[in-house]
């Protein structure tokens, strides 16, 4: 395991910080650009390990279209695993509101990343729910 340095780890976290303002705000266009072509990710029970990051927007889009959402990650543990590559695991705390639940959870985000023409991308992503509720509206 290798700590990067500082430029590699502001990148990532502002990366990270990116992707949580985007998919909050819905800007699905600017979202798209965090994540690689041949992104791939697991989401509790749902399994993109062959897709795009095309087809994870497509997928988010969907299962957040008319939901507010709040995502706060805290407490990157990265790793540099080669001179263009990393990972990390994050802590997450969620808030996703509809019109008839408000529910709340905590995770842990497994990532990994890619540097294409100097860009940080993630390029895998796997969620490790912890725990979590819904309550009625």
């Amino acid at each position: 395991m290798n700590t990067p340095d500082f430029a590699t780890f502001a990148a990532i976290t502002e990366l990270k910080s990116r992707y949580c303002r985007l998919v909050d705000k819905k800007l699905w266009d600017e979202w798209r650009k965090c994540l690689t072509d041949d992104a791939s990710g697991s989401f509790g029970s749902t399994e993109l390990s062959s897709g795009s990051g095309d087809a994870i927007v497509a997928m988010i889009k969907a299962h957040l279209t008319g939901k507010t959402t709040v995502h706060h990650c805290l407490n990157p543990e990265i790793t540099q695993t080669g001179p263009d590559t990393a990972a990390a695991i994050w802590g997450v705390h969620g808030l996703i509101i509809s019109a008839e639940t408000r529910g709340e959870g905590f995770a842990w985000y497994h990532e990994t990343y890619r540097r294409e023409k100097g860009i940080w991308k993630i390029a895998t992503l796997r969620v490790e729910s912890l725990t979590g509720f819904a309550v009625p509206l």
